[in-house]
């Protein structure tokens, strides 16, 4: 099925929509103009919508469709084939399964901006932790080396089994459920990656996935396990957002604090800034992704965000990768905007 998408065109027509933003209403302007075939496929994996079985051929023939219902990632219906809450997209040369739907993030782009800035180790083990649907736990096992690859969420692992299953990986990366390193008690990386939950979590919202109020509760804690996460000459990348106001800097003050207290070296890289303020486009993202993450109305979040907000002093969210290394190199910080910008991932 894989390599059918690859030559019939599939992964064109997803290029098309850009590789970090799906733009579904300009797909299905287009999509009856596809060949009926790669149509079908698009229809199911893209724009999670049902059809006859019969047009998956010659793409997806009977019996691969038959698998991948008993695998949940079709299902059928006296309506035809759909996917199970799943869209399949190419990331970085591999074809994976996401959420059709984001899950209590932003959009599922951190996972891209986060992979697209790791080198896998030639040697070594590495963790992903806050893996997700595993897409870089894929990439960091490309030099056939070891991954131990880690998520709370049963339904995340689920789809991250099936993307490690697809690619033939499982010989290299572990998947385990818990909470972050406590499900790999005593072991050390050459490699540790995360992009953990980073919405900013309002009081009264009760949210199971957020980043505390600041949007950094999990980035923190992972930081302090550094030191016994990281083998030495190990690296760490964590990619997220916090809160803050014309400037970043409590953020900043905090984590150079870490960098002494704990002996590590940090460059914090901040590609952007996003206002939201009430007037901005920015907010009504960050209102649906709590929203999202609190099972709640819209409206409900947009209230509860807005006064969350002035209790914070906050009217921007800081985009930010941090690598991280246990020789001491002190903090340092680069900053690639310069006027407020649109969201790197999501």
């Amino acid at each position: 099925m894989l390599r059918a998408c690859v030559v019939e065109g599939y992964v064109d027509v997803y290029q098309l929509l850009g590789p970090t933003h799906r733009r579904v209403d300009a797909l299905r302007m287009y999509v009856g103009a596809l060949p009926e075939a790669l149509a079908a496929v698009v229809r199911v994996f893209l724009l999670s919508e049902t059809v006859d079985g019969a047009l998956l051929a010659p793409m997806i023939d009977a019996e691969d469709v038959a698998e991948l219902v008993r695998a949940g990632v079709l299902v059928e219906s006296d309506g035809g084939i759909a996917a199970a809450g799943l869209s399949l997209v190419p990331i970085f040369g591999r074809l994976v399964l996401v959420p059709a739907q984001p899950r209590g993030g932003w959009l599922g782009q951190e996972r891209i901006a986060l992979t697209a800035r790791v080198a896998p180790p030639r040697a070594g083990r590495s963790l992903d932790l806050c893996t997700d649907t595993g897409t870089a736990a894929l990439h960091l096992a490309t030099e056939r080396t070891p991954v131990v690859a880690v998520d709370d969420d049963p339904a995340a692992l689920r789809i991250a089994r099936l993307n490690v299953a697809m690619s033939g990986l499982d010989d290299r990366i572990d998947l385990r459920e818990g909470d972050l390193w406590l499900a790999a008690p005593g072991e050390r990386f050459e490699r540790v990656v995360a992009a953990p939950a980073t919405v900013p979590h309002p009081p009264g919202l009760d949210m199971a996935r957020h980043g505390g109020p600041d949007g950094l509760a999990t980035t923190s804690r992972i930081i302090g396990a550094l030191p016994r996460l990281l083998a030495p000459g190990g690296t760490a990348h964590l990619i997220g957002a916090v809160l803050g106001d014309a400037t970043p800097n409590r953020a900043l003050d905090a984590f150079a604090r870490r960098a002494r207290e704990l002996d590590l070296g940090m460059t914090w890289t901040l590609p952007g800034r996003i206002p939201v303020a009430q007037e901005h486009k920015g907010f009504d993202i960050l209102a649906r992704a709590c929203a999202r993450a609190a099972g709640v109305a819209l409206d409900i979040a947009r209230h509860a965000l807005a006064a969350h907000l002035a209790a914070e002093r906050a009217d921007h969210l800081y985009l930010f990768a941090l690598a991280v290394t246990r020789e001491r190199t002190g903090f340092h910080v680069t900053r690639h905007y310069s006027e407020p910008g649109g969201f790197w991932f999501g």
